[in-house]
């Protein structure tokens, strides 16, 4: 079977406003919808696939000030509050994303100094898979992670650690992205 285009995706959906004929079919359609829900922008053009082809590789940080940085890092759900935000962030599925959260040693440094670079760097490192084996669908990832700021994450990290009930005021300072060879 060929991969579908994100139109002739969007097109199953439009098709099936309320639910499929049948519940095979209709759990496709909620899995479809729900893929389109958490993507920004609609369904993703670089799409994680188990059986793809890797077409791009990048790394980042994503630098954090927490008031309490060592239970920030050491709290396993909030680990994976940031794995999803990175993941969602960059359009990858939050499997092909591996996120590293560290508390760098800074005793030196002013409570200001900590603010403006953050207590929490958190290192990811995102593969971009394919069943086109297309570059274009990792341009599309680079594309998406540029378009993050700041602000933007600390709106979306502030919501998901939220909906997670976990309580800890997160302030996103920088954002950084090194595309690595296309393969």
């Amino acid at each position: 079977a060929e991969p579908c285009t994100r139109e002739e995706l969007q097109a199953t959906l439009d098709h099936f406003p309320d639910g499929a004929p049948t519940p095979a079919l209709d759990a496709i359609i909620a899995k479809l919808r729900e893929i389109q829900a958490s993507t920004p922008g609609g369904f993703p053009d670089a799409v994680a696939l188990k059986d793809g082809r890797q077409v791009a590789h990048y790394q980042g940080d994503l630098s954090l000030f927490v008031a309490d940085a060592d239970a920030f890092v050491n709290n396993k759900l909030a680990m994976g509050v940031v794995d999803k935000v990175l993941a969602r962030a960059a359009g990858v599925d939050p499997e092909f994303i591996e996120v590293k959260c560290t508390v760098p040693m800074r005793i030196l440094e002013a409570e200001w100094q900590k603010k403006l670079k953050g207590n929490v760097v958190c290192r990811y490192d995102a593969r971009v898979y394919s069943i086109t084996g297309s570059a274009t669908d990792g341009h599309a990832v680079q594309s998406e992670i540029e378009n993050e700021d700041a602000a933007s994450m600390n709106v979306k990290l502030q919501h998901e650690l939220e909906v997670a009930g976990i309580h800890y005021t997160v302030q996103a300072v920088s954002l950084t992205m090194k595309p690595l060879k296309f393969l």
